[in-house]
């Protein structure tokens, strides 16, 4: 990731004292966890919350969700080349403790059930002593050895950090403790586009209208600030109490030199893969890449699913048509 983030700001320790930290598998299984998490992003699986909460005691369960209808999910983030390399294993944070403190501005937070689960992360639910919930992202060191895997985060990091928007999820803080690294993020109660779209089927025109207008409007403060997601799609664009988007997860965002600067990194989701990073490993790839995604979004909010839509990855890639010349994209910003 094209990020210059310094590391030192954030003073992360991944070989803490005493040797290197580690979360094994079998440590996992000992943990007596009997949550059995949802694998999708971190954030959405969130509950409504209905208790009425006092002092520092989280909800430990919540109403029950009535059944719904499924519709077809995405696949998930998939490389568009074929690697012969064996995957790498996935590692993730075992439970962490009860009690959560940065212990360099002395705030602790309860931490309550687990809300979702990510491709290295694991999502809580805590609550500070003022009785405020927040979403707490956890890493374990243990997947952070790598060098590539530090940038990622520490760069996930340093962009979430500098988006303050109404339309984006807030950033509150970050520590870490001898196993794991904690993102203190805005809680947002109302799950994410693609849990709706699920129970609704589909949006009505109002309802479209007023999300991509959000959306957009957050995307244009991203651009202004040389930011692109590149990874935009339902769900990751969260809901919060009053039903406005947020989006959210920026492991896959990037940070632009200049407003002509481009990526050639393949990543995304295939559904809302852009035809800038399929087809543009020479020219690489900009600004444009997010709105091709909003697009993809407007129509699945209106159809009830993406117009790229296929069990085979390879079918999903031969429909999405290749991109137009280089220079079609006539700006990052509007003015």
């Amino acid at each position: 990731m094209a990020i210059t983030a310094a590391l030192s700001p954030l003073d992360i320790n991944l070989a803490p004292p005493g040797g290197r930290a580690s979360t094994t598998s079998s440590e996992v299984k000992k943990s007596g966890s009997s949550i059995q998490p949802r694998k999708q992003s971190d954030y959405h699986l969130i509950q409504k919350l209905t208790a009425k909460l006092t002092g520092s005691t989280l909800p430990s369960k919540t109403e029950p969700v009535p059944p719904i209808k499924s519709v077809p999910s995405a696949p998930s983030k998939t490389p568009v080349k074929k690697s012969s390399a064996r995957p790498s294993k996935k590692i993730l944070c075992s439970t962490p403790p009860v009690n959560l403190r940065n212990r360099k501005r002395g705030v602790e937070y309860d931490r309550g059930r687990q809300l979702g689960e990510g491709g290295f992360a694991r999502c809580y639910l805590v609550q500070n002593k003022e009785g405020k919930l927040f979403a707490a992202k956890t890493v374990a060191k243990e997947s952070l050895q790598s060098e590539k895997m530090q940038a990622k985060f520490f760069g996930e990091i340093q962009v979430q950090k500098t988006m303050v928007h109404p339309n984006i999820v807030r950033f509150v803080e970050c520590f870490e403790d001898t196993r794991n690294i904690y993102l203190i993020l805005e809680l947002c109660p109302n799950k994410s586009l693609v849990e709706m779209l699920r129970r609704r089927q589909r949006m009505t025109e109002p309802e479209t209208r007023l999300f991509m207008l959000q959306t957009l409007g957050a995307l244009k403060y991203m651009h202004g600030k040389r930011v692109i997601h590149r990874d935009l799609k339902l769900g990751n664009i969260f809901l919060d109490e009053g039903m406005n988007i947020k989006i959210g997860d920026f492991g896959l965002a990037a940070l632009l030199v200049s407003d002509t600067d481009r990526k050639t990194t393949m990543c995304g989701t295939p559904n809302y893969i852009a035809p800038e990073v399929l087809f543009g490993k020479k020219l690489g790839h900009s600004f444009e890449v997010d709105l091709w995604s909003c697009g993809v979004i407007l129509y699945a909010l209106l159809v009830g699913k993406p117009p790229f839509q296929a069990s085979d990855i390879n079918e999903i890639y031969k429909s999405v048509p290749k991109p137009p010349a280089a220079g079609m994209y006539l700006g990052a910003v509007a003015n």
